[in-house]
């Protein structure tokens, strides 16, 4: 360990394993798991599955849970040897009865997908939630979908809940922090509350979640949770417009147009809409027509204008067919 962590000596991966592999072959069994893997990893060798899985099955026939588990994972995804299902769930419950919370997850998801055994999802969630008390947060994540679309037991929005604030308390994951956010933004398992849902969806975006980040912004704009604030909403439209959203980047064109959060700009409203115009927004391009029909940001030009209310009357936008019929009597 001293090579490996780089206590005392320089950091050198090739001679951690030399001596893994001495303690190993002296029938120690966390040298053995240790040699299993560096060269399951890579560090300090080339990457060896074959090799990998020899050291984690003699390390596993020693009692080692942690060991059982890896000799499972390998036989469940064909890494060093063929792939064998059932071989797979004969160790993970091995490792399971020795008390590993990976396994008993593992279990849990071999259940519900059929795999060394006939699809159950009575007993998948049985082994998730084997898993979620023991502590394993992909147990208590899979509980909760589970309790959430109804598989395997009657649908429990409260539980459901329940298990994914647990795994949110246990280990940081935007998904999971999302799910709690919509939970609470649609009163599933709790009472409608907008500013939790808010509270949530700001951690999941904070911790990557890219797909909340225009519900944010609603919020923020039709006061939802929280006071209005168009200096705030304007910020998570334009992270939602510039990750591709279309209706973020008109949300964008009609803040700059109106004067909401920002100065009023008639050339930036006309840049956003004519990027949600161009993903196919029918209210951009309404409102580039109204823009060329009464000459804001641009010459007034009648012309233009009918083109763009068609376009959007094309689009479906019911207020451009009325424009376009009124401007034809």
């Amino acid at each position: 360990d001293l090579y490996y962590e780089g206590h005392g000596v320089e950091q050198d991966y090739t001679k951690a394993l030399e001596w893994y592999l001495k303690a190993a072959e002296a029938g120690n069994v966390n040298g053995m798991k240790a040699a299993a893997d560096r060269y399951y990893d890579g560090k300090g060798v080339e990457p060896d599955y074959v090799k990998a899985f020899e050291w984690y099955m003699k390390a596993a026939e020693a009692g080692d849970s942690f060991a059982m588990d890896m000799v499972g994972y390998m036989y469940e995804n064909g890494l060093g040897m063929e792939q064998d299902y059932a071989k797979a769930l004969e160790w993970y419950l091995r490792a399971a009865e020795a008390g590993e919370a990976d396994a008993m997850f593992r279990i849990g998801s071999m259940y519900e997908n059929g795999r060394g055994t006939e699809p159950d999802a009575a007993k998948a969630l049985e082994w998730y939630l084997k898993a979620a008390e023991a502590g394993d947060v992909n147990g208590m994540k899979n509980a909760a979908g589970m309790y959430y679309n109804g598989k395997g037991v009657e649908q429990d929005y409260t539980k459901a809940l329940e298990w994914y604030l647990k795994a949110a308390e246990t280990k940081t994951d935007d998904h999971t922090l999302y799910l709690i956010g919509f939970m609470y933004d649609n009163g599933q398992g709790t009472e409608q509350d907008y500013a939790a849902a808010l509270e949530w969806y700001l951690k999941a975006a904070e911790a990557g979640n890219e797909g909340i980040v225009m519900r944010i912004a609603e919020m923020y704009y039709y006061a939802l949770g929280a006071e209005q604030d168009y200096v705030k909403a304007l910020e998570w439209y334009r992270k939602a417009a510039e990750a591709g959203d279309s209706h973020a980047a008109y949300m964008l064109g009609f803040m700059y147009d109106n004067g909401q959060g920002t100065e009023q700009d008639y050339a930036a409203a006309l840049e956003w809409y004519t990027k949600a115009a161009e993903a196919g927004e029918s209210g951009a391009m309404y409102s580039i027509g109204f823009m060329h029909e009464y000459g804001r940001g641009v010459d007034a030009d009648m012309e233009t204008a009918k083109q763009w209310y068609q376009k959007a009357a094309d689009a479906g936008n019911e207020s451009a067919a009325e424009k376009l019929a009124e401007l034809s009597e």
